[in-house]
């Protein structure tokens, strides 16, 4: 024992959630609990969730009207659309957003991507909430990409310098 404290790593803070410019500061915190510590709101709006039914699907259907999520699972290590309602304190709906998922945003305030068995729509109360929501769409899809070109690019690097250093032996 040296008689020097201890060093420890600071505790690095969770990230804040996004919040709705629609919702108040009790409405924006009672969503932050529902989702949980361990998940992170990258986005956050008020929508109402439509879905197609097979095998046309030519006519939406409301399912739902709550505030969504675009979220990061730290758990499940995932990324999620959910809708919440917020006054009963309940999760409506859930999408995973898997690994080639193609979300468009058809209309300013009209978002809609493929769901489990149909096609699932978004329907924004707010277009500057919309466009939050496919901006992040669009930056996890981007920082995706760059780490998919890093592990090439990494890859092809480190085999560069094993060849050097075998060269030199």
């Amino acid at each position: 024992m040296s008689g020097y404290p201890a060093a420890t790593a600071p505790k690095r803070q969770p990230p804040q959630n996004a919040r709705s410019t629609l919702l108040s500061d009790e409405e924006n915190q009672a969503l932050g609990k529902l989702v949980g510590n361990r998940v992170s709101i990258l986005a956050a709006a008020v929508v109402q969730v439509y879905k197609t039914e097979a095998p046309n699907h030519n006519t939406w259907h409301r399912l739902h009207c709550g505030v969504a999520t675009f979220s990061k699972d730290n758990f499940r290590r995932s990324h999620y659309i959910q809708v919440y309602d917020i006054v009963n304190g309940e999760r409506l709906f859930e999408q995973e957003l898997y690994s080639n998922i193609v979300y468009h945003n058809s209309l300013p305030f009209f978002h809609q991507f493929q769901g489990e068995n149909a096609v699932i729509g978004l329907s924004f109360a707010d277009e500057s909430e919309a466009d939050a929501f496919y901006d992040t769409y669009r930056e996890r899809q981007l920082a995706k990409q760059r780490k998919k070109e890093g592990k090439y690019q990494f890859k092809g690097t480190c085999m560069g310098v094993i060849s050097d250093i075998i060269y030199h032996i």
